[in-house]
C-alpha cells in the first residue's frame, strides 16, 4: 500500500485535488461576517455541520488547491513537455473575462464576481498538472471520477424530483418545482440539469452498444431503457434533441459494422422508454386515488387530454403564424434574453463586462419573486456569455477554441481505425465532446465554471493528448 501511494503519488495528488473541485459544485463564497456568525451565535447542530461543510467546499479549493497547484506548476516550469494547446486557449479566454471586469469597474472586482473564475483556474491547473505528470492510463482515472459524480447526482436528486412529482397534479417530471427548495443548503437541480446528466450517462452506454448485443449482454439495453424512461418524462427538448443527434451520429460514424442491429435496438429503447414513463403516469394516478384524491380530478384530465412538450411545440410550429408568445415557448424565452442582450450591450466594450456578465449587469433583476426560477438571468448560449463577459476578445477566443475541438475530432476519425481496444473510450469521448458543443449554443454550457465546464475540459484534455501520442508513434 505504501509502495503504491509513493508510486502513484501524483495520481492520487492530482486525483484528490479533482474530487475536492467536483465537491465545489453549486458552493458559493461565505463572507467572513457569516463565518463569524456561524461560530459566535446558536445554531442547531445540523445547520452547523452544514455550514462548516458549505464553507471547507468553497474555500479548500480556492484556497488550498490553487496554493498546491501554483507550487507544482513552478516546480516543474521547465518542464520539455509541450503544453496543451487546448488548456491554453481556455486559460486566454478565461483571462479575457477577468480584463473586461478590470476594464468594466473595479469596484466590482470582489469573490462574488470572480470566484467562478478562480474555481476554473483551478481546474485548468488541474488538468495541466495531469497532462504533464500522468501517462494517459492514469490520466482516464479522472473520467472515472466524472462518471461517479455523475452516477452520485442522480442517486441524490432523482429521488427528490420523484417525491415532488408523486405528490404533485403535474404530468411530468419537468414541471417540477424542486428548484426552489434547499437541500442541505444548495438548491437542489433543475430538472434540466437532470436531464443533462442522464443524457451524458446514455452516451456511455449507447457506445457500449456497439460491442454488439447478445442475450447474456442485456444490461446495457436495460439501463438505457431506465435512462431513457426519465429523460422522456423530465422532457428537456434540449436534451431530446441533442440526444438524437448523438444517436444518429454514433449509427452512422462507429456502429457501421452492426449498424441495423443497433438502429432497432435504439427504436426498441426509445418506444418503451416512452410507454415505461406512460406506466408510471398511471401507476401515479393510483397512487393520488388513495393518497391525495384532491388532486385526482385535474392530474385524470391533464393525463387524458393535455400534450406533452414535445407535441405541443410541434403544434406550435405548424402554425401558419407564430406569435411572440408562441416563439417564446419553443425558444423556452431565449428568444427574449438574446434580444435583451443585443440591444443592452455596450459596443464600445471590446472586453465586455467580466464573469457573470448575464447575472449581474445585462440581465439583473431588480425584483425576483419566489415562484421565478432565474432562467431569465442566464444569457442561455455559450457564445453569448463569451461575448458579454469577455467581448469581442473573448467571443474570439471561444470560437477559435470550438475550431481547435472540431479539428481533434477530424483527425481522431481519420486515424480512429489504429485505437483498436481503445475505440469504446475514445468514442465515448467523442460523442460527449460533440453534445456538449451542441449544448453549448443553447446554454452557458463550458464556457463558466459548471459541470458542463469539468466534463468537456477534461474530455478534450484526455483525447487531445490520446491523439498526439497516436501521431507521434506514427500510428
Amino acid at each position: 500500500m505504501l509502495n503504491y501511494c509513493k508510486n502513484n503519488k501524483y495520481l492520487i495528488l492530482i486525483s484528490l485535488l479533482w474530487i475536492i473541485l467536483w465537491a465545489s459544485l453549486n458552493s458559493f463564497p461565505s463572507d467572513f461576517n457569516f463565518i463569524e456568525k456561524t461560530f459566535s451565535e446558536q445554531i442547531s447542530l445540523k445547520n452547523y455541520i452544514i455550514e462548516i461543510i458549505n464553507i471547507i467546499r468553497f474555500y479548500l479549493p480556492i484556497i488550498l488547491s490553487n496554493f498546491l497547484i501554483i507550487i507544482l506548476i513552478i516546480k516543474n516550469i521547465n518542464f520539455n513537455e509541450k503544453i496543451s494547446r487546448f488548456l491554453l486557449l481556455v486559460l486566454v479566454f478565461f483571462i479575457s473575462q477577468f480584463l473586461g471586469l478590470i476594464f468594466t469597474n473595479l469596484e466590482n472586482l470582489n469573490l462574488e464576481r470572480t470566484f467562478l473564475l478562480l474555481l476554473s483556474f483551478n481546474g485548468l491547473g488541474i488538468l495541466y498538472l495531469a497532462n504533464i505528470y500522468l501517462n494517459i492510463n492514469h490520466l482516464k482515472k479522472i473520467f472515472y471520477i466524472n462518471i461517479l459524480f455523475l452516477i452520485f447526482i442522480l442517486i441524490l436528486y432523482l429521488p427528490i424530483i420523484y417525491k415532488d412529482f408523486f405528490n404533485s397534479p403535474f404530468l411530468l417530471l419537468y414541471n417540477t418545482r424542486t428548484w426552489n427548495e434547499l437541500y442541505f443548503d444548495d438548491p437542489i437541480i433543475r430538472v434540466t440539469g437532470l436531464s443533462r446528466v442522464l443524457a451524458l450517462i446514455t452516451i456511455i452506454f449507447l457506445v457500449k452498444l456497439n460491442n454488439g448485443i447478445s442475450k447474456k449482454n442485456l444490461i446495457p439495453v436495460f439501463i438505457l431503457l431506465l435512462l431513457g424512461t426519465n429523460i422522456w418524462g423530465l422532457q428537456s427538448r434540449l436534451v431530446l434533441l441533442t440526444i438524437g443527434v448523438i444517436i444518429i451520429i454514433n449509427l452512422f460514424l462507429f456502429s457501421k459494422d452492426k449498424f441495423f442491429q443497433n438502429l432497432f435496438c435504439c427504436l426498441f429503447i426509445i418506444i418503451f422508454s416512452i410507454l415505461s414513463f406512460k406506466f408510471i403516469q398511471s401507476g401515479k394516478l393510483y397512487y393520488l386515488e388513495k393518497v391525495k384524491p384532491e388532486l385526482v380530478s385535474k392530474y385524470n384530465y391533464d393525463l387524458k387530454f393535455k400534450k406533452n412538450r414535445i407535441e405541443e411545440v410541434i403544434s406550435r410550429i405548424n402554425d401558419n403564424e407564430v406569435n411572440e408568445d408562441e416563439m417564446i415557448y419553443i425558444t423556452s424565452g431565449r428568444n427574449l434574453i438574446w434580444k435583451k442582450i443585443i440591444k443592452s450591450y455596450d459596443y464600445n466594450k471590446i472586453f465586455g463586462y467580466g464573469p457573470q456578465a448575464d447575472r449581474y449587469e445585462l440581465l439583473k433583476q431588480d425584483f425576483i419573486d419566489i415562484n421565478d426560477s432565474g432562467y431569465m438571468t442566464n444569457s442561455s448560449s455559450a457564445f453569448f456569455y463569451s461575448f458579454i463577459c469577455g467581448g469581442y476578445f473573448g467571443l474570439l477566443i471561444f470560437i477559435l477554441i470550438n475550431l481547435y475541438i472540431l479539428k481533434l475530432l477530424y483527425e481522431y476519425l481519420k486515424i480512429r481505425y489504429f485505437f483498436y481496444e481503445e475505440k469504446f473510450y475514445t468514442d465515448t469521448l467523442f460523442l460527449i465532446i460533440i453534445y456538449l458543443q451542441i449544448r453549448s449554443l443553447f446554454e452557458n454550457s463550458y464556457s463558466v465554471f459548471s459541470l458542463d465546464f469539468l466534463i468537456m475540459v477534461s474530455a478534450v484534455t484526455i483525447f487531445e493528448k490520446m491523439i498526439k501520442l497516436r501521431q507521434k508513434n506514427k500510428i
